[in-house]
C-alpha cells in the first residue's frame, strides 16, 4: 500500500488491563523493561506517538494506593517518551477492577442487579442527576474519580475535557498534524458491582454519550476526521437488549472509526457490515500485565499492547496500520520477548504490522454514489444481489439468541474458537437435546461473529461428493457453484453442514468424513470469509479439522445454565431445586428447557420422576432425530440375523436401565438368547452405547484390580428406542430387569436386593439407581393399581428398597421415598406410606435437614405403631431437636427412657440428656455411659459417644485406639457413616502427630471422602478433603491434587462455597506453578478444569 500521497498522520498507543496491585505484581518490573524497550523502538521508527488510549482495569481493587502507584508508572512512561521528544495525550476509561465493590447486602446493590428485569430501576437511575442508585455507582468509583482530578494537575495532558453522568464517561477533541480526532469514552463497568460473572448482563446507554456530546453525538462526530469509541468491555458483555441499543443509538454503522476495548486479555480485530453500510470496526487489546495466564490456556502469561497509525490524504481518503504486539516465552532460552502477534493477525510478510484501507463512511459514501450514477451500475448490482439472496434463502438458518448457554461448556467453547481460528472449519458432535444450537450461538457470539448470517445444508443423504454436487440444484434451487458465489457476495458467513456422515464399523480404506472435509475446503476456497461447521452425531475417525464433543451438563453447569435462563425463576436456583431438575433432565439443555416450561404450570414436586410412558409422549425437541441414529436403529430392529437381533435386544434392555449395566449381569436376561461381547461391540461400533469404566473419584493406592465396564445407552438413544417400543415390550423388559436386582421371587411378594453373583446387597451403584427407576415404572402403570395383587407387589418393592438403602445412602433414599410417596394413591395405602415416611424422616435427619424432618415426625408421632417403630421415631425426634438446640430434646429423651427402659434407644436418649445440660460437666457420666453401652453391645450409641469424647481429648494415642475400635465395630455393623467419620478423625490425628498415612489407611480415607462426596455432608466432606489434600501435598502428587480439587470444587460450587474453592486455587498456583504452562486445549480433564476455575475465580 502506497503512503506517499498521505500527508496527514496520527499514531496512538493502546494499552489495557495493567491491574496495578494484583498478586504477582513483583513480576511487573521485568516485563516493564521488555515493554518499554519494544515500545520506544517502535515509537522512534513509526511514531511519534501522539495519543495513549488506556481501556480500563488500570488497577486491581480500585484502592487509593494502587492509583498512586499507577500515577508513578504513567509518569515513568511519559518521561521516557519525552526523552525522545514525544509528549502524547492520555485518554482513559475505567474497568471493572477500577472500582471498590459495595457491600453485597446493600439493598440498592441488590436492586441494581435487577437492572435488566426492572425498567423502573433504569428510569430512576437516568431520570435524576442525584438518586440512590447513582450514589452507589459514584461511591464505587470515588477513588477513580479522585485520581482523575489529581491527574489533571500533572504534566500528563488529558484528551478528555467533557465529563458525563457516570464516573469515567468522557469526551475530547484534539487535533494532530491537521487531523481532528474525536474521543468518546464510556464506562461499561458501572453495573459490575459484584464478584459474579456479568458476561451478557452489562449495559451502555445513549444517555451516556448524549451527556458528553451536547445531546448531538452524530453532529459531534461529523466535525472530526476520525472518531474512536473506547470502553473497557467488548460488546459480548452487553445484554441482548443493550447490544441492540448499542448498535442503533451509540454505534450506528459508520459513526466511529473504531471501537477500542480490553477486558478479555487477548487481542482480536474484526469489522462487521451489511448491505454496503459504513460498518463497525472493533479492536480488542491484549492485556498489558493483567493476569498470570489466559483463560483459554494457550500460554502461561499473554501480555502485550498495540500501536496504530492512520494516514489521510487531502481528500480524507485514509489507510490504517496496526502493530499488534505480544509477549512470548522462548522455551529453549527461557527469555521473554515481545513480537508481532502472528497468532491473531495476518501480519504483512516481512513487516511487523497489518494494514488495510480505512473505511470512513462520511468521506467515501458520496464518491461511491456518484460513481455508481455515472455508469448506471446500481440497478444491475441490485438485480444481482436479489438473485444471490434468492439462492441463499432456502438455506437461511436463524440461530436464536441463547445467552443461558454462554457460561457453560467453556472449555468446549474455547476449543470451538481455536478450531475455526486455525482451520475455519470444525466438527461438532452431539446427540439431539444437548443444546447444540445454543452452544454454536454462544461460541460464535463469544468470538464476536455472532452477527454473521448463518446458512444450513443437510447432508443426511450424502454418500459421494460428486452425487451431492450434481443433485444440489434439485434440493436448493441453484447449482452448487452458484450457491458458493452467493455466499461470497454475502461476505463473512457461517455455513452449517447438518447431519454430516461419519464412517462407522471396522477400519476402512476410505472414510466419508474426509470427503465431507474436502467439500468444506472447496467452499472455503471459493468463499474465504465463510466458516464451515460440520454437525454429526458420531465422532469422526479420520479428520483434519478439530472436534468438539458435547456431553450433558453436570449438576454445577445445570445450576449455571438455570441462573441465566429467562424462564428460570429465583426459587428454581436453590440447591434442592437444581438437584431435582438435574435428576429429571440428566443435564440435557433441551430437556431443561422443556422442564422449565412444565414448571410454569406444575410444582417442583410434580416434575419427576420421568416414566417411560412420559418419555414416549414427549414431543421431540427443535433438533430433529439425526438420520444416522434412525438408520442405525432401523437396520438392527429389522434384521433377520441372529446376532443383530441380540444386539437390538441388548439395546432395548439398556433403554430401560438409565444407569447402564455390566454385560455379565445382562448376559442371561433372556435365557434362550444369551448376550455376548460381540453383541455389545456391534452397538459400540454404531455409536449406540458407550462402555464406561466405573472408577473411583480419586485413584486407590493399592494399584491392583481392574475397573468394571458399564454399558450405557446415551439418553437421546434411550428416548428414541423407548418411543419405538410398545407398552407391552417395555413392561416385559421391566419385569425381567426387576428379576436381575430383586430375584425371581419379587413377583410373589418376597423381594431382596441381590448382587451379581446372587449374594446379598452391596454398595454397587447400579443396585442403588436402576431399581429405583424400575420401581417407578411399576408405580406409573395403571395396571399396577387396577389389580390388588400387583399393587401389593409394587408396594412391597418400595418398602424393601427404601429399608435396605436407608442405611446405605441417605441422599438417594430421601429421593426414592419422596418419589414413591408421590406416586402411591392417597387412599387405601395409608399404612404403607406411613412406613416409607418413617424411613424418610430418619434419612432427612441424617442429611442435616432437621426442620423438615421435625415437621414430618410431628405429623407421624400420634399414629399407632409397634414399640420398635415408635422408639425409633421418638429418638429421631429427640436428635432433631438436639441439633436445632431445642431444650425440648431432653423432654422427649426422658419420655423414651420411661417407655423403653433398658434398651439401646434409652441409652441414646440418656446421652442426649447429658449432652443437653448446659454449664454442667457431665464428662465422667458420659464416659461411664460409653463403657456401659459398649458392654451391652449397643454399638451405634457407644460409637457416637466415643466420637464425641475423642473430639475433646488431648491424648492422641488413646484417641487413636478408640477410633480404631469405632471403625471396626461400625464396619461390622454395616454403619458406613460412622466408619467414615472415624476414618477422617484418625487421619487428622495421624497428620497432627506427623505420621505418614499409607496403604489401607489411605484407601479408607479415600473411601470416606467419596462417601461424603455422594452424601453431600458439608463439614465432614470438607474435613476429608483437607486431610487428603495435606497427604497428597506432602507426597508431592500434583495429579491427585488436581483430581481432588476438581471433585471438591464441584461440591463447593453447588453449595455456593467460593471461599474454599478460591483458597485451594491459590495453594495450587503457589505450589505447582508449572501447571500454568499447560495448554488447556490438550490438558487432561483435571488440569483443564483447574485452569478454567482459576481464571474464573482470580482474573474476573
Amino acid at each position: 500500500m502506497v503512503y506517499k500521497n498521505m500527508t496527514k498522520k496520527i499514531t496512538w498507543l493502546h494499552l489495557s488491563d495493567l491491574h496495578i496491585g494484583q498478586s504477582g505484581q513483583w513480576l511487573w518490573p521485568n516485563f516493564k523493561s521488555i515493554f518499554m524497550t519494544d515500545m520506544l523502538r517502535l515509537a522512534k521508527e513509526d511514531g511519534p506517538i501522539d495519543l495513549v488510549i488506556f481501556s480500563g482495569d488500570l488497577t486491581q481493587k480500585g484502592e487509593t494506593s494502587e492509583f498512586d502507584n499507577l500515577t508513578a508508572e504513567l509518569k515513568f512512561v511519559w518521561e521516557k517518551l519525552k526523552s525522545i521528544d514525544q509528549n502524547p495525550y492520555l485518554f482513559i476509561v475505567p474497568g471493572n477492577h477500577d472500582l471498590q465493590r459495595p457491600v453485597a447486602s446493600d439493598a440498592r446493590v441488590k436492586l441494581i442487579k435487577q437492572w435488566g428485569a426492572d425498567p423502573d430501576i433504569q428510569k430512576e437511575f437516568w431520570g435524576d442527576a442525584s438518586n440512590q442508585y447513582l450514589d452507589v455507582v459514584n461511591s464505587a468509583f470515588k477513588n477513580y474519580s479522585s485520581w482523575v482530578e489529581t491527574l489533571k494537575k500533572s504534566e500528563i495532558r488529558l484528551a478528555a475535557n467533557n465529563f458525563g453522568i457516570i464516573p469515567g464517561d468522557g469526551a475530547g477533541c484534539i487535533e494532530i498534524n491537521g487531523i481532528k480526532v474525536g474521543l468518546i469514552g464510556l464506562n461499561s463497568s458501572f453495573l459490575q458491582l459484584g464478584n459474579e460473572n456479568y458476561e451478557g448482563k452489562l449495559s451502555l446507554d445513549v444517555r451516556q454519550i448524549n451527556a458528553i456530546t451536547g445531546n448531538d453525538p452524530s453532529g459531534w462526530c461529523q466535525q472530526n476526521d476520525i472518531n474512536f469509541l473506547v470502553t473497557h468491555h467488548p460488546t459480548s458483555w452487553l445484554s441482548v437488549d443493550s447490544l441492540q441499543h448499542y448498535k442503533a443509538e451509540i454505534y450506528p454503522s459508520g459513526r466511529f472509526t473504531a471501537h477500542l476495548c480490553g477486558h478479555m486479555h487477548n487481542a482480536e480485530m474484526y469489522t462487521t457490515s451489511k448491505g454496503g453500510d459504513g460498518g463497525r470496526k472493533h479492536y480488542q487489546s491484549t492485556s498489558l500485565f493483567g493476569m498470570e495466564f489466559l483463560g483459554d490456556g494457550s500460554t502461561t502469561r499473554v501480555h502485550g499492547y498495540s500501536i496504530g497509525s492512520i494516514f489521510l490524504d487531502e481528500n480524507g481518503i485514509g489507510s490504517w496500520k496496526l502493530w499488534p504486539r505480544k509477549a512470548l516465552l522462548n522455551k529453549s532460552s527461557g527469555d521473554r520477548r515481545i513480537v508481532p502477534d502472528h497468532e491473531n493477525f495476518h501480519i504483512v510478510p516481512g513487516k511487523e504490522y497489518i494494514e488495510e484501507q480505512l473505511h470512513r463512511a462520511n468521506a467515501l459514501s458520496s464518491q461511491i454514489v456518484v460513481a455508481a450514477q455515472k455508469i448506471d451500475l446500481a440497478a444491475k448490482v441490485e438485480e444481482t444481489n436479489q438473485n444471490w439472496n434468492n439462492a441463499l434463502d432456502g438455506t437461511k438458518f436463524l440461530l436464536h439468541s441463547q445467552s443461558h448457554h454462554s457460561d457453560v461448556r467453556l472449555l468446549q467453547q474455547q476449543s470451538f474458537l481455536e478450531g475455526i481460528r486455525k482451520n475455519k472449519m470444525i466438527w461438532v458432535c452431539s446427540d439431539w437435546s444437548l443444546g447444540r444450537d445454543g452452544f454454536i450461538w454462544s461460541s460464535l457470539f463469544r468470538n464476536g461473529i455472532g452477527e454473521h448470517p448463518v446458512y444450513r445444508i443437510n447432508l443426511g443423504n450424502y454418500t459421494l461428493r460428486d452425487e451431492f454436487i450434481s443433485g444440489f440444484s434439485s434440493e436448493v434451487g441453484c447449482s452448487f457453484p452458484e450457491y458458493c458465489k452467493a455466499l461470497t457476495n454475502i461476505g463473512p458467513a457461517i455455513l452449517i453442514f447438518e447431519e454430516s456422515p461419519v464412517t462407522t464399523g471396522e477400519e476402512k480404506t476410505e472414510y466419508i468424513e474426509q470427503d465431507v472435509e474436502n467439500l468444506a475446503s472447496m467452499v472455503m476456497d471459493f468463499c474465504p470469509e465463510t466458516i464451515v461447521v460440520m454437525l454429526a452425531r458420531t465422532t469422526p475417525k479420520k479428520h483434519k479439522a478439530a472436534i468438539v464433543r458435547l456431553e450433558p451438563l453436570d449438576e454445577v453447569d445445570t445450576k449455571t445454565y438455570l441462573s441465566k435462563h429467562p424462564n428460570a425463576t429465583q426459587d428454581l436456583l436453590s440447591a434442592k431445586a437444581v438437584s431435582e431438575i438435574f435428576r429429571f433432565t440428566d443435564g440435557f439443555p433441551g430437556k431443561i428447557d422443556r422442564a422449565l416450561k412444565k414448571l410454569r404450570v406444575v410444582g417442583l414436586d410434580e416434575l419427576g420422576p420421568q416414566s417411560t410412558s412420559e418419555i414416549v409422549s414427549i414431543e421431540n425437541s427443535s433438533e430433529d432425530v439425526p438420520m444416522s441414529l434412525v438408520l442405525a436403529v432401523k437396520e438392527l430392529a429389522e434384521s433377520t440375523d441372529l446376532n443383530m437381533k441380540r444386539s437390538y435386544l441388548l439395546l432395548t434392555v439398556l433403554a430401560i436401565l438409565p444407569n447402564g449395566e455390566t454385560l455379565q449381569r445382562l448376559k442371561r436376561i433372556k435365557p434362550d438368547a444369551p448376550i455376548y461381547p460381540l453383541h455389545a461391540e456391534e452397538l459400540l461400533e454404531r455409536d449406540l452405547i458407550r462402555a464406561n469404566a466405573s472408577a473411583s473419584l480419586i485413584g486407590s493406592q493399592s494399584g491392583g484390580g481392574s475397573s468394571i465396564k458399564l454399558l450405557v445407552a446415551p439418553t437421546p438413544v434411550r428416548d428414541y428406542i423407548l418411543k419405538k417400543m410398545s407398552t407391552t415390550e417395555i413392561e416385559n423388559i421391566v419385569g425381567k430387569a426387576l428379576s436381575l436386582y430383586f430375584g425371581d421371587d419379587w413377583e410373589t411378594g418376597s423381594p431382596s436386593l441381590k448382587k451379581i453373583n446372587g449374594n446379598s446387597f452391596s454398595d454397587d451403584a447400579n443396585l442403588l439407581h436402576n431399581p429405583h427407576f424400575l420401581i417407578t415404572q411399576l408405580l406409573c402403570s395403571s395396571t399396577t393399581w387396577s389389580n390388588p395383587r400387583f399393587a401389593s407387589i409394587a408396594i412391597q418393592l418400595c418398602k424393601t428398597y427404601c429399608a435396605i438403602i436407608g442405611s446405605k445412602n441417605y441422599r438417594l433414599t430421601v429421593t426414592a421415598c419422596r418419589d414413591f410417596i408421590r406416586m402411591i394413591p392417597e387412599s387405601g395405602f395409608e399404612a404403607d406410606v406411613d412406613t416409607i415416611n418413617l424411613i424418610l424422616a430418619g434419612c432427612l435427619r441424617m442429611m442435616g435437614q432437621h426442620d423438615e424432618a421435625k415437621e414430618l415426625i410431628i405429623r407421624l408421632i400420634d399414629i399407632p405403631r409397634s414399640n420398635s417403630a415408635r422408639a425409633s421415631l421418638l429418638l429421631d425426634y429427640a436428635l432433631c431437636l438436639q441439633s436445632l438446640g431445642d431444650v425440648k430434646a431432653s423432654e422427649v429423651a426422658s419420655e423414651i427412657i420411661k417407655i423403653f427402659p433398658g434398651t439401646a434407644t434409652a441409652a441414646h436418649a440418656q446421652a442426649i440428656i447429658l449432652e443437653m445440660q448446659i454449664g454442667v460437666d457431665n464428662s465422667r457420666k458420659l464416659i461411664k455411659l460409653e463403657s456401659e453401652t459398649r458392654k451391652k453391645n449397643y454399638v451405634t450409641v457407644a460409637n457416637n459417644l466415643t466420637l464425641s469424647r475423642v473430639a475433646k481429648s488431648n491424648d492422641a494415642d488413646e484417641s487413636l485406639a478408640a477410633l480404631k475400635q469405632v471403625y471396626s465395630t461400625a464396619i461390622a455393623n454395616t454403619d458406613r457413616y460412622t466408619a467414615a467419620r472415624a476414618t477422617v478423625k484418625m487421619a487428622e490425628l495421624y497428620i497432627r502427630s506427623g505420621n505418614e498415612i499409607i496403604g489401607e489407611d489411605l484407601n479408607r480415607l479415600i473411601d470416606a471422602y467419596q462417601y461424603f462426596y455422594g452424601e453431600r455432608f458439608k463439614s465432614l466432606f470438607t474435613s476429608a478433603h483437607k486431610s487428603l489434600w495435606t497427604i497428597f501435598q506432602q507426597r508431592d502428587e500434583p495429579r491427585n491434587l488436581l483430581s481432588l480439587f476438581r471433585h471438591s470444587s464441584f461440591i463447593w460450587r453447588l453449595q455456593g462455597d467460593e471461599f474454599n474453592e478460591k483458597k485451594y486455587v491459590d495453594i495450587l498456583m503457589g505450589a505447582s506453578r508449572h501447571l500454568l504452562n499447560t495448554d488447556i486445549r490438550t490438558a487432561d480433564q483435571n488440569t483443564g478444569y483447574f485452569l478454567l476455575r482459576a481464571t474464573s475465580l482470580i482474573v474476573k
